[in-house]
């Protein structure tokens, strides 16, 4: 008869092929829809496990390293979301080593482990990885206590990770579960409401359904999605580049340094009332942006959020005082991925943009990082007004 401790480990191993084989039968080109929280959030339900324990994360292009809150994480924030538990899972795998990740709004820090990861809910999964290493949250930053996210998956680069472990979405293309290192995001804006279908990740190709045709642009640095840009303007206030940009799925807002993002803002008559930055709901001037000589427009709609404030409609767009023109000096968040399809090529290290079918695109024509750009800058708007 076979040994407790070595049944468990064949157990464990039937499960891994189990995985596998699920895994290798499934088709390449795989979507996932994303669910709007305020046009502020967007996040994407995985699972870890066998029986497969669910969590809603980020899909995040700033950051590359993945965790969840763990059960052992006692304390506020962490008992009030969903909390991995290993003992629970037959795939589960322990790791030595502790790990540490410092954000803009906070760190989160915990120990290692591996299980097999799935994109998609319980009950309809849509990618399958085995042995996918994971970090378990003994503690998480404050800020994180009244958002609606479980954790973070980071889909930046390699390099960006604290400890240089492979990306998820690179470990499904090494196990040969996508056709290429590429996957497509794009946003939609459903107002304030909660977990409304707000977008949608293609993992593997492009997103023919949904997005143009694409143009490319080489990446700078592959660590961020990191290239440059030739211009920005919004009605007569253009601004020179080039300008170092990063495009990050996990930024609310479009933010910039602060004195060109002041020029920029006043054409718009953007004003600080009642500790929000806001606009009138009613302008038609775009934010443009000029990449390889091509003007990608982003629309009032996509820029403006519903929640008004005496009639004025609150800005995605902001400033900040560690952006520098002449280094790191824009992220473009959600209301540019809510204008256009990113088409993120790992493989070649370069960026697409592509217009979101059915939409107009207006005119043809850290680095600090945060996970919810916080709108109310009372101090800021006060230096720049």
């Amino acid at each position: 008869m076979i040994k407790t401790a070595n049944w468990l480990e064949y157990n464990k191993y039937q499960e891994n092929l189990r995985a596998i084989s699920l895994a290798s039968s499934q088709k390449r080109n795989i979507t996932q829809r994303f669910m709007d929280y305020d046009d502020l959030e967007y996040l994407a339900t995985v699972t870890i496990g066998t029986p497969p324990q669910e969590f809603n994360v980020i899909l995040d292009t700033g950051s590359t390293d993945f965790w969840v809150p763990s059960i052992n994480c006692k304390k506020s924030p962490c008992k009030e979301k969903k909390r991995f538990n290993p003992t629970k899972s037959s795939t589960y795998a322990n790791m030595s080593g502790k790990w540490q990740i410092q954000y803009g709004t906070g760190n989160a820090n915990g120990e290692f482990g591996k299980d097999t990861v799935r994109f998609g809910p319980k009950d309809n999964t849509f990618l399958t990885i085995p042995q996918v290493r994971i970090g378990e949250a003994t503690e998480i930053a404050s800020f994180f206590h009244d958002k609606p996210l479980d954790g973070i998956l980071g889909f930046g680069f390699q390099s960006l990770s604290d400890y240089k472990y492979s990306p998820v979405f690179m470990e499904a293309y090494k196990k040969k579960l996508v056709d290429e290192p590429i996957f497509t995001v794009y946003y939609e804006k459903r107002g304030e409401q909660d977990g409304a279908d707000g977008g949608q990740i293609t993992f593997g190709g492009v997103d023919t359904d949904h997005c143009g045709e694409v143009a490319y642009k080489d990446l700078t640095h592959a660590a961020y999605w990191q290239f440059t840009v030739d211009r920005v303007q919004m009605g007569d206030s253009s601004h020179e580049g080039p300008f170092e940009v990063i495009s990050d799925t996990g930024t609310s807002a479009i933010i910039g340094p602060l004195d060109l993002m002041s020029s920029m803002l006043q054409k718009i008559s953007a004003q600080n009332l009642k500790g929000a930055l806001v606009a009138d709901c009613a302008t038609k001037i775009t934010f443009d942006i000029t990449i390889g000589g091509k003007v990608y427009a982003i629309r009032p709609e996509n820029y403006l959020l519903d929640l008004k404030v005496d009639d004025k409609c609150a800005l995605a767009i902001g400033a900040d005082y560690s952006m520098d023109s002449d280094g790191l000096a824009f992220i473009l968040g959600a209301p540019f991925l809510r204008q256009f399809c990113n088409i993120h090529d790992m493989g070649n290290k370069r960026i697409g943009f592509a217009t979101i079918l059915g939409r107009a695109s207006a005119g043809g024509k850290m680095i600090l990082k945060c996970y919810l750009v916080t709108l109310i800058l009372q101090t800021l708007l006060n230096f720049i007004f």
